[in-house]
């Protein structure tokens, strides 16, 4: 990935530190891991009042 944006591998693994901490990423440990992104809950207008 850091190849195909042309971006140095330290500066894309700051990126994705800093997603996960934010809760934006979720990284898996282990020989089948990896990074995979958070699923955010859908807001509808019933849901939430005074929207």
């Amino acid at each position: 990935m850091a190849t195909s944006y042309r971006i140095s591998k330290a500066h894309l693994m700051k990126v994705v530190n800093a997603l996960t901490q934010a809760g934006y990423l979720t990284a898996v440990l282990g020989r089948s891991g990896g990074l995979k992104p958070v699923e955010f809950a859908a807001v509808s207008g019933r849901e939430k009042s005074g929207w």
